[in-house]
């Protein structure tokens, strides 16, 4: 790892490497301006990315702003797997494809329907807490959910934990939909 500034595509091969050897730890990215994003490793696996106050996919997709960035690593011992908060499409691009999570369980014919029947309703909420990133954000989660309750909590998992609640109540009135 080098703490000295270097293209961020230098940097995602580092993170790579930690992640194709099944490491755990804390990868920390820090830009010119030193903003330090965070991406948490559990057996190789990314469950987490935490970058200008964001969690997740918006994370992921502030981070593709770096032009360069030093990097560094502290190893922890590997715990039990969580859920990971980020969609197939940001893992694939903080790991250039080489870490494809488990594809998506393919859902019932109805979580599909819910999803379709929902969409322009969740879009417009996740809009008003995400700003103009939500689109490419929405169309993410949404390709790799498969019922409304996942896209929720994925679309949830982008946000401050306070913010988080309040975009879930509001998809719940929005939607009727009752959280699980």
């Amino acid at each position: 790892m080098s703490r000295d500034l270097r293209p961020l595509a230098e940097c995602l091969q580092d993170l790579r490497k930690l992640a194709g050897n099944g490491a755990s730890g804390n990868f920390y990215l820090a830009g010119a301006d030193n903003q330090i994003s965070a991406i948490t490793l559990n057996n190789g696996v990314i469950e987490a990315v935490n970058f200008q106050g964001r969690r997740g996919d918006l994370a992921v997709e502030l981070l593709k702003g770096l032009d360069v960035a030093s990097c560094s690593f502290r190893a922890e011992p590997g715990r039990s797997p969580k859920y990971s908060q980020l969609s197939a499409t940001a893992v694939r691009w903080l790991t250039g494809g080489s870490q494809d999570p488990a594809p998506p369980k393919a859902a019932p014919p109805s979580g599909r329907a819910e999803i379709d029947r929902h969409r322009k309703t969740i879009e417009s909420v996740a809009f008003a807490f995400l700003g103009p990133i939500a689109g490419a954000i929405c169309e993410s989660v949404f390709a790799d959910c498969g019922t409304v309750q996942q896209v929720v909590h994925e679309l949830a998992a982008n946000l401050p934990p306070d913010e988080a609640g309040r975009f879930r109540s509001e998809i719940e009135k929005a939607t009727g939909i009752r959280r699980t």
